[in-house]
């Protein structure tokens, strides 16, 4: 999912700012042992409760 500001939206397109949202859904069930290196890149902003 790309995330845009309106400086990036131009009137027939948009210019993409490298900006990304990552979203998850707790309905989903996600289990964060299987992707270690996204885990861990979340605890190196020190996000204890994953």
């Amino acid at each position: 999912m790309s995330y845009f500001t309106g400086r990036d939206i131009k009137r027939y397109n948009y210019e993409g700012a490298d900006l990304w949202l990552i979203a998850t859904f707790p309905s989903l069930h996600y289990d964060i042992e299987k992707y270690p290196s996204f885990k861990q890149y979340l605890l190196s902003y020190g996000i204890e409760r994953l």
